[in-house]
């Protein structure tokens, strides 16, 4: 079952980008900003569109500004005008902590990881530390599957396992420009050009 999670313990955090069975995403670098370009909270995706359909395009999904620049003179380069580099912020699940409801103290908790290495279960640790003490963890998961797997083979056992979603916020950039006379250049080897950054209808909005 899930629960309102308990802040996760900063080193079970990091196993979820660390170990074999969790292994996250690389950390994204942190925004640099440069001057004359804009950086906003967040900008809403519209509806997706060819380039030909639209009088602005928004192309997103660039991991660190220096690959947004490097779209973004491209764009110039084709007679389009750049509007803006905008960043946008998600909380993204990286993995999942499954762990035993809190003792009443380290002794209980202590007794408790006795038993469960008794029966031979393993991946388990007794948090001694921080918000989440005490308590047992049972691993973290990558894979929500491999995290139902394992809280129904403990259930099984009789162990109310439980579950928490360990987060992290990543930071995307996006570009949105007026195509212009540009238009076909952007259908034509935008994919090819940038692949993975997918191009966008978008509102025109800042200088004409």
């Amino acid at each position: 079952m899930s629960e309102p999670a308990p802040e996760v313990p900063e080193q079970l955090a990091k196993s979820a980008q660390s170990s074999p069975a969790a292994k996250a995403e690389d950390e994204l670098p942190a925004p640099v900003a440069e001057p004359g370009e804009l950086e906003s909270a967040a900008v809403s995706e519209p509806a997706s569109a060819t380039a030909s359909d639209a009088v602005c395009m928004q192309a997103g999904k660039f991991k660190d500004r220096v690959a947004a620049v490097k779209a973004a003179k491209w764009m110039k380069s084709q007679g389009s005008e750049v509007i803006e580099i905008s960043q946008e912020k998600h909380r993204v699940v990286k993995g999942y902590w499954v762990f035993l409801p809190a003792f009443s103290s380290r002794e209980a908790a202590a007794a408790k990881l006795r038993e469960l290495r008794g029966l031979g279960i393993h991946d388990v640790a007794l948090i001694g530390k921080g918000a989440a003490a005490p308590r047992i963890s049972l691993g973290v998961y990558k894979n929500k599957s491999n995290m139902h797997r394992r809280v129904a083979e403990l259930k099984k056992l009789g162990y109310p396992a439980m579950t928490a979603a360990i987060t992290k916020t990543r930071r995307e950039y996006v570009i949105k420009a007026r195509a212009g006379d540009a238009r076909s250049a952007f259908d034509r080897d935008w994919p090819s050009m940038f692949p993975g950054h997918p191009l966008r209808s978008a509102t025109c909005t800042g200088p004409s």
